[in-house]
């Protein structure tokens, strides 16, 4: 990731005060370099949270592997996983989510449980994702997808379950399986 986009997101991630005091003191042409992106964060959506920081420094599944082909199995893997939860899991994953993070997640792929995700959105929440979502395709980078599916494949695993497949049961604890923001540590990059 080069610099800028680097500086770009802990520039993200700072308080407005210290945004503007860190930016005062730049040179005029990377000042409105840094400002373009900032400006490309907010539209996006991404969280202001310094744990998407993170996120660019851990390997995205298969990262280890030497060629492309471990990646892409990697991600069939997680998608296949993933396919498998129900909607009264993903439901209550999601809805506390942020709307940028839903719309990239339900975008991703064709999950079975989609509607079921959709529904489990308040009403002006699911509005607002459903008309993202057109947005949001093509602008997805690979490894910000492949942190999308790890983190929601490391979620799932976490969900007690009955018995059986995802799919098939409800979790245990009969409370909504939140927790405040898995997806939170992004990657960001073009």
């Amino acid at each position: 990731m080069d610099a800028y986009k680097k500086a770009a997101l802990h520039l993200h991630a700072l308080g407005r005060s210290d945004r503007r005091w860190i930016l005062g003191r730049l040179p005029e042409c990377q000042r409105g370099k840094l400002l373009d992106m900032l400006g490309e964060l907010r539209t996006l959506g991404i969280p202001r949270e310094p744990a998407l920081l993170a996120a660019m420094d851990k390997p995205a599944a298969g990262a280890d592997s030497a060629d492309a082909g471990g990646t892409v199995d990697a991600r069939s893997s997680l998608i296949e996983t993933i396919a498998q939860a129900s909607p009264s899991v993903i439901g209550p994953i999601v809805q506390d989510e942020d709307e940028a993070v839903v719309t990239a997640i339900l975008q991703i792929h064709d999950w079975p449980w989609r509607q079921g995700a959709i529904e489990a959105l308040q009403p002006s929440r699911r509005q607002r994702v459903i008309e993202k979502i057109p947005q949001m395709r093509g602008r997805l980078t690979d490894k910000v997808i492949e942190a999308l599916l790890r983190n929601l494949a490391e979620r799932l695993a976490t969900v007690p379950v009955q018995e059986g497949a995802w799919g098939a049961e409800a979790p245990t604890s009969g409370k909504p399986v939140r927790g405040g923001g898995f997806f939170r540590r992004w990657s960001w990059r073009k």
